[in-house]
């Protein structure tokens, strides 16, 4: 695949091009959180904080003691930044003109 300038095509380089493909699945989720805190719900709507020290079970700390397994529901403060719903070209580019280029996606 070829970025191309439509404006001045010698002043915009492309310094680098990656694939990301690592994609949104609850496996993956849960083990960007290993060492983190997660919230574990209970069927009553209350819940308690834990950190998630493995995905295999999945074993958590909760207060200094390690709970295996969980009846309730886990739920993460955030979607981590390197996760994506699809996979996804990004370009690091470089435009040695003073102002901004017009470009053609690939084909």
């Amino acid at each position: 695949m070829h970025l191309r300038s439509l404006t001045e095509p010698t002043a915009l380089r492309i310094l680098e091009q990656n694939y990301e493909y690592d994609l949104l699945s609850s496996e993956k989720l849960m083990e960007k959180y290993i060492g983190r805190t997660v919230r574990l719900y209970q069927g009553s709507g209350s819940y308690q904080e834990a950190v998630l020290l493995s995905t295999r079970g999945p074993v958590y700390d909760i207060n200094g003691q390690i709970h295996m397994g969980h009846a309730g529901q886990v739920v993460l403060p955030a979607l981590p930044e390197n996760l994506v719903s699809k996979p996804t070209l990004a370009w690091l580019l470089r435009n040695t003109r003073p102002a901004p280029q017009r470009w053609r996606p690939p084909t």
